[in-house]
């Protein structure tokens, strides 16, 4: 008859590998989530602080749909945490990215915070599409494909803008992107 500590201890043995294989497979889903959340938080705060500091009405107006689109990707992304079961890792507003970026004025802000855009928007990108290989939930993947589209669109206006201002871009957009246009009737 075993005691019932060595049952308690095999137990205890048995729950932590059942619960390590869980972890396994639930850690890039929540990692993945993690991400996507700090994307989200990252290009609100951006878009917050390109609605007041913006010098033009074109950033000021980019900057309020980034708060629009990410608010509502933000929301599913909670709501699909929730279904999931995983809790996402708090993130607090980046302070320095405020203080960094207010230090100009004017164009010279505009520029900055479009090349700032421009560089996690590509980072963004390169996460969604890592989420699209690495993550198996259905729900997460499907996440990832909606919000790539969106989060390329969000590169496309900053490209166009990063273009209006001056500033070398990859996209050679000598028109404003359709969604730029649909922002203005909003």
């Amino acid at each position: 008859m075993r005691s019932r500590a060595g049952t308690l201890a095999m137990f205890a043995v048995l729950m932590a590998a059942g619960c390590s294989q869980f972890l396994s497979t639930a850690a890039p889903q929540t990692g993945f989530l993690d991400k996507a959340a700090q994307i989200n938080q990252d290009e609100i705060a951006l878009g917050r602080i390109a609605e007041v500091h913006g010098s033009s009405e074109a950033v000021r107006q980019y900057g309020r749909w980034l708060v629009r689109d990410q608010h509502q990707a933000q929301a599913t992304l909670e709501h699909l945490s929730r279904q999931e079961g995983a809790v996402l890792a708090p993130h607090a507003e980046p302070h320095e990215r405020k203080a960094e970026l207010t230090r100009f004025n004017g164009p010279q802000f505009d520029a900055a915070l479009i090349e700032r855009l421009l560089r996690e928007q590509k980072d963004a990108i390169a996460i969604l599409e890592g989420g699209l290989e690495q993550v198996r939930d259905p729900a997460g993947r499907q996440y990832a494909e909606r919000t790539l589209p969106e989060i390329q669109d969000h590169m496309r206006i900053a490209e166009y803008l990063a273009g209006e201002l001056g500033l070398p871009t990859s996209a050679g957009l000598s028109h404003p992107p359709r969604m730029l246009s649909a922002m203005a009737e909003h």
